[in-house]
């Protein structure tokens, strides 16, 4: 059986995708790997949406 790399990028980006629509508690959760990944590729439009909606969830 194939194994997952939590730390490729496209984990990532589907874990924090999951997270951020799961359970309130985790919603933080995605934020951290969003700002994670602009900390570490540079910040993007993309990750910047996340961003917001996923605060937009926060509250």
């Amino acid at each position: 059986m194939n194994q997952i790399d939590e730390d490729a990028t496209l984990s990532q980006l589907a874990n924090a995708l999951v997270t951020s629509f799961g359970a309130a508690g985790k919603v933080k959760d995605a934020l951290y790997i969003y700002s994670e990944m602009a900390d570490k590729y540079g910040r993007t439009t993309d990750l910047e949406m996340h961003q917001a909606v996923v605060s937009v969830l926060i509250q």
